[in-house]
């Protein structure tokens, strides 16, 4: 079990983090403003990381991905029972933190450029740099025993160690990767940089179930024969097996930028990635079709019970299972490659091109759940700029062209169930929004019909 941080700790943590990530932002006027965010943010109660987000939004208005790299942070040195801020401001002023620069020179080799637009360090990971002043931070070095600034944490209990793990990794396949830093995003595991120190950048993320290694072999050999034929997808370095069905991959560093509306080039691309997807026939035991079936109509994975336990969602489980009575005993097709989360924050976009990322449970399946899943989420989820009404209602068409407007409705059910259910757990205040939007997707769709 990992001790707790010291308030010290966390706020030095995140202080460097805040101003590492917003850099020289308008909002941050001073040293002082930006030690009063962090203990705004030490002081809040991340056990609900969606009342944590909107904490760290609202000192920092305009810049949601500075926002989300605090708070991933935050969460991931653990706050929770912090909720004293004036303890927490103490603590900031006491540790005489000197900020980090971005554009100050490092003695000993600076932070990597690219920290500063894509990835997140933890405070024990910043280098020790002169700041303009002259003077130094003063983060302490990285102690395994210690600091859990670079522990992941699922469900908040204690998990893998990152460094241990990419001990074990470079052991494996006689690499010499070393940890960069966390990057931004991520509810369970996260993703971290890696470097070899060579100039060649990668990615490691983990699983720690659901992911048996017969199923991990078999995902990196369709996304092997997927990116043969075209479909935009980041490499895999290297894979292999963790304890009670877990695996780990590290697959290639792809620059660019992470895309926030659907339209355009954008759009005409990841309708190219999906046509491409179509009768792949990935030999795998990973059936997403099947999934989405038992899903909506068997309980798997209590999807459907754990709707029925918040009155608001119970209302939303009620009408999907009217708009979906009809196609009952339906059987989907499964003859296409499926990534199974195709979600623009699953996306980076480079000289125009999107490219799909987090494919480690990429299956067979039809793939017009993952158009559905676009269309979807885009619509509804508030990371995003909701599609133009044209826009949409050509998803929809395309859509129902894959599937028909049954099979559509199926697949927009699960995905409405599992992000409602996925909400419930992660950011359960906005839970009630998110049915509101829901129900009004729900509602544009009447003008959806079979060809």
């Amino acid at each position: 079990m990992c001790a707790a941080p010291s308030l010290a700790t966390v706020a030095t943590s995140l202080t460097s983090v805040l101003f590492i990530t917003a850099g020289k932002a308008d909002h941050v006027e001073s040293h002082k403003e930006s030690r009063a965010v962090c203990a705004d943010v030490a002081g809040e109660r991340c056990s609900n990381p969606a009342r944590l987000t909107r904490c760290v939004r609202s000192v920092l208005p305009g810049h949601a991905l500075e926002a989300q790299h605090v708070v991933d942070e935050a969460l991931l040195v653990g706050l929770a029972g912090y909720r004293d801020k004036s303890r927490a401001l103490h603590a900031v002023e006491a540790s005489d933190v000197v900020l980090l620069d971005p554009a100050d020179e490092c003695a000993n080799g600076g932070v990597p450029p690219h920290a500063h637009s894509v990835g997140i360090l933890s405070g024990s990971n910043v280098p020790s740099c002169r700041s303009s002043s002259g003077g130094r931070n003063r983060v302490p070095a990285y102690d395994p025993d210690t600091d859990v600034s670079i522990r992941l944490e699922m469900d908040r209990q204690p998990a893998t160690d990152v460094r241990a793990l990419l001990a074990t990794i470079n052991s494996e396949h006689k690499t010499r990767w070393t940890l960069v830093g966390k990057l931004a995003g991520g509810y369970q595991q996260g993703a971290y940089e890696l470097t070899d120190g060579a100039g060649w950048r990668a990615v490691l993320k983990w699983h720690t179930e659901h992911l048996p290694p017969k199923q991990l072999r078999e995902t990196a050999r369709a996304i092997d024969d997927a990116r043969a034929r075209g479909w935009p997808t980041s490499k895999w370095l290297a894979y292999g097996p963790l304890p009670n069905d877990g695996g780990y991959i590290v697959e290639e560093f792809i620059v660019g930028e992470r895309p926030n509306r659907l339209d355009g080039q954008v759009l005409e691309r990841l309708l190219d990635a999906i046509r491409l997807q179509a009768g792949a026939r990935p030999v795998t035991d990973q059936d997403w079709s099947g999934y989405i079936e038992r899903c909506v109509f068997a309980g798997e994975a209590d999807l459907a019970a754990r709707m029925m336990e918040r009155p608001e969602t119970a209302t939303l489980q009620h009408r999907l299972e009217r708009l979906t009575g009809k196609a009952r005993g339906i059987r989907l097709p499964s003859d296409d490659l499926v990534h199974g989360d195709f979600v623009l924050n699953n996306m980076v976009v480079r000289d125009g091109q999107p490219y799909l990322l987090d494919a480690a449970h990429a299956g067979r399946g039809i793939r017009a759940y993952d158009l559905a899943t676009l269309l979807m989420e885009t619509t509804v989820g508030g990371d995003y700029v909701a599609p133009s009404v044209d826009d949409q209602r050509r998803l929809e068409r395309e859509c129902v062209a894959i599937v028909g407007r049954s099979g559509f409705l199926v697949c927009v059910a699960c995905r409405i169930m599992h992000l409602l259910v996925f909400g419930g757990v992660n950011w359960s205040d906005d839970v009630p929004p998110a049915v509101a939007k829901c129900g009004a997707f729900l509602d544009s769709l009447e003008s959806v019909r079979s060809p």
